[in-house]
């Protein structure tokens, strides 16, 4: 189930990012020869309509549009007047940055949506968590082979105490849980007290040194989690504005700790790692499910945004070349450059995977 859930997620989010391009690839009279839902190779065209194929492909963690003259062009094209080489450089900008903004907007009505029905709503994806009502704190996700997990700790449950020999915490938030269990001793186990469902248990667990740089940890992820309050439509969409602007935000902050080694690549997650986050919030609830779409979402469009050879974010700077030098890059160049950033993209898809699927067993 989970599986099938994240595959209807990825084909949503993909979906709406590609037809942004799509719709302002139109709009501008570019001629648009596919869209493909997944990458290829093609394992079923669906229908065409107009000069456009519409078609279904093996490897289902992705999508594209492909649309004329987008990587390089002959000028002696006989249809180049209604390439994307042809146009105006803002219009090409413009078609480029659609799938991202999209994904953004996505991310903006499910958030709008969210506080607007009650539902219950992550405080940490909230702008003003005293929005919030009957927050408790809550796991999101258990490591793997980690103390939590050995406990019987599952994601869904809600904390309601932690104890040590020494000590005792409870109306915790995240930050004095996580505080309260660094500060154990060696070798000193904690109780962490939880409600599920109508049960109540006490669950033994041994913080270790390892899963969190520099801090003893038990392997799990918390935030509060409380039930909106069903905010006006209007007061829905400027709060939910906010939560995107904050949820966007601290993606790039968390991209650029990345890239200058504060956090590991170990914090990465590949479609399989997607997966175990959606069985995850699946016991949490429907709703968790709905704001973890908007999470991806998110994730999605600030990827695609990096000025990285493949991705959107590279091809507006080699528009933004263009313009500058006034002449067209080398086919060639473009071509080579795009096809070498796709495969290192695959590769490194593959790498996490991997690594995700080790984290199994």
């Amino acid at each position: 189930m989970s599986i099938i859930i994240f595959i209807i997620i990825l084909g949503v989010l993909v979906f709406v990012h590609e037809m942004g391009h799509f719709l302002f690839a139109k709009l501008f009279g570019i001629r648009v020869d596919e869209f493909g839902m997944g990458f290829p190779p093609r394992a079923l065209r669906l229908f065409k309509k107009g000069e456009t194929e519409y078609t279904l492909n093996w490897i289902p963690f992705g999508g594209f549009v492909k649309i004329h003259g987008e990587d390089s062009l002959d000028a002696d094209d006989p249809d180049f007047h209604r390439s994307m080489m042809a146009k105006k450089w803002w219009q090409q900008v413009i078609v480029l940055i659609a799938g991202v903004t999209m994904n953004v907007i996505l991310a903006w009505f499910i958030f709008a949506g969210l506080l607007m029905a009650g539902s219950p709503t992550l405080a940490s994806q909230t702008q003003d968590p005293s929005l919030l009502k009957n927050t408790q704190l809550t796991i999101l996700q258990v490591a793997e082979k980690s103390p939590a997990e050995s406990a019987g700790i599952k994601a869904g449950d809600t904390i309601t105490k932690v104890s040590s020999p020494s000590a005792i915490l409870t109306n915790a938030t995240p930050e004095s849980f996580t505080k309260f269990i660094q500060a154990t001793k060696d070798g000193e186990m904690v109780t962490v007290s939880i409600d599920r469902g109508n049960e109540h248990l006490d669950l033994a667990a041994l913080p270790v040194a390892g899963i969190v740089a520099d801090h003893r940890a038990i392997g799990v992820s918390v935030d509060m989690i409380g039930i909106a309050p069903g905010l006006s439509f209007f007061k829905a969409l400027s709060e939910g504005a906010k939560s995107t602007y904050y949820a966007t935000t601290g993606t790039f902050v968390a991209f650029g700790h990345l890239v200058t080694g504060k956090i590991s690549l170990e914090t990465i997650s590949g479609p399989v790692g997607l997966t175990k986050m959606v069985g995850d919030a699946q016991r949490i609830g429907f709703s968790y499910v709905i704001l973890l779409t908007a999470i991806i979402s998110i994730n999605l469009a600030v990827i695609n945004i990096l000025p990285l050879p493949a991705l959107d974010g590279g091809r507006i700077i080699f528009v933004f070349i263009e313009t500058i030098i006034r002449r067209p890059l080398p086919k060639n160049f473009v071509q080579w450059t795009n096809g070498i950033g796709f495969m290192l993209l695959i590769l490194l898809m593959v790498v996490v995977s991997v690594k995700d699927v080790i984290k199994l067993f």
